[in-house]
């Protein structure tokens, strides 16, 4: 969500660029949109509503997924509901991590066809590389943080409950 509306954000600072959003692979869930703070709803529609433009599927794409979900699809029916990339894309881009230092062989040719493979830190690029991914077309963009939003210090810490002592191991006999 902090990605889609730093897009946002950045299509009002420059007002020749459009972003939009699409929902992939899964229905949108309209509960999740409602559940929202009221001033995030009106910019969230408008990105669906550019997503939905048939101009939008022809310009720089992001997929942001696994890239086991990029097309070809493993997931029986994704490509037909809605292929990402999109054939019609100028330009792909796959946003991804994998909290882990591998990845997944499959996932290497995968990162391979898309023109940028954008990942959140430089420990995922480093593990990307490794596995095989050209180092050429990943690119470290980091996680966005809504500081209107997400601001801990206004809220008094949760109190939780003190952990048990921890348990001993058993002795092994000595022969």
């Amino acid at each position: 969500l902090g990605f889609a509306l730093g897009l946002h954000n950045l299509t009002r600072l420059d007002g020749g660029l459009m972003a939009g959003v699409r929902q992939f692979g899964e229905p949108q869930d309209e509960s999740f949109v409602e559940g929202l703070p009221k001033a995030l709803i009106p910019p969230l529609r408008h990105l669906f509503g550019a997503g939905a433009s048939q101009d939008a599927a022809s310009g720089v794409v992001v997929c942001h997924s696994t890239p086991d979900a990029w097309v070809p699809s493993k997931f029986e029916g994704w490509d037909e509901l809605e292929p990402c990339p999109p054939p019609t894309a100028a330009v792909s881009v796959g946003r991804t991590m994998f909290e882990t230092d591998s990845v997944p062989r499959e996932w290497v040719e995968r990162c391979s066809r898309m023109d940028e493979v954008w990942v959140p830190t430089h420990f995922h690029a480093e593990a990307f590389a490794a596995a095989g991914v050209p180092r050429e077309r990943l690119f470290v963009i980091g996680e966005p943080v809504d500081t209107a939003f997400f601001r801990p210090g206004r809220l008094k810490p949760m109190r939780l409950p003190p952990l048990p002592p921890p348990s001993t191991p058993p002795s092994t006999p000595t022969p």
